[in-house]
């Protein structure tokens, strides 16, 4: 009887959290990640997602850093179930591998770099909200090329 009551109470329970977990669920979708422009296959492209304002100055708190090879001069990456919500990426070819982006002795960019939507800053890096988009569907493809 004991157990009877206990395997009635146990359903009982993965009837309820399976009720609830219907109520909220996650949504998620793929994210591709196709980067173009780039001179050459040397080095590695450096690939920083950002869900938030504060990770565009602060790279250990992005969603995700992908350090990428280039093949053809282009990068193709896909990040499947990925939470829908807002996301940013900026980019850069590290040429020499040192995993920093090399300016010239004026403190302007060496190497090439991009941001999602393709977007440039007047006087420096675009800004958040210019470079975000939204993942609201299950496959969103922001559009990133290096310059």
């Amino acid at each position: 009887m004991r157990s009877f009551v206990f395997i009635l109470v146990l359903c009982g329970v993965m009837v309820f959290s399976a009720a609830c977990l219907a109520e909220n669920p996650v949504q998620c979708g793929d994210l591709v990640l196709v980067v173009t422009g780039f001179k050459s296959n040397a080095g590695q492209a450096r690939i920083q997602v950002m869900d938030s304002e504060r990770a565009v100055t602060n790279e250990s708190i992005s969603f995700c850093m992908i350090r990428s090879r280039i093949v053809n001069q282009k990068v193709e990456i896909v990040l499947k179930g990925v939470p829908y919500g807002q996301y940013a990426v900026q980019v850069f070819h590290d040429v020499n591998g040192n995993g920093v982006i090399d300016k010239n002795i004026f403190g302007v960019p060496k190497e090439a770099y991009g941001f999602s939507n393709n977007v440039r800053g007047k006087l420096g890096h675009p800004d958040y909200a210019d470079m975000r988009f939204e993942l609201k569907e299950p496959l969103a493809t922001p559009q990133i090329s290096v310059q």
